[in-house]
């Protein structure tokens, strides 16, 4: 994890908020203000959330191993 900002923005919040960015639960301690921006995304079909059946990027590379 890192906190990026460009111009003063939030590069994290902002790609998620897009929806070209996943929060991974696992590992989003502390990152808990990503949250809303993807169930916003999530709901207006934005990015990746456009796919009605999105795979998880973790999900993805587990299938790339096997």
């Amino acid at each position: 994890m890192a906190d990026v900002e460009c111009r003063g923005q939030d590069v994290g919040q902002h790609l998620v908020a897009t929806g070209m960015a996943w929060v991974f639960d696992r590992y989003a301690k502390g990152y808990g203000h990503l949250l809303p921006p993807q169930e916003t995304a999530r709901a207006a079909r934005r990015g990746l959330w456009a796919d009605p059946t999105p795979m998880p990027p973790w999900q993805w590379r587990r299938q790339q191993l096997q």
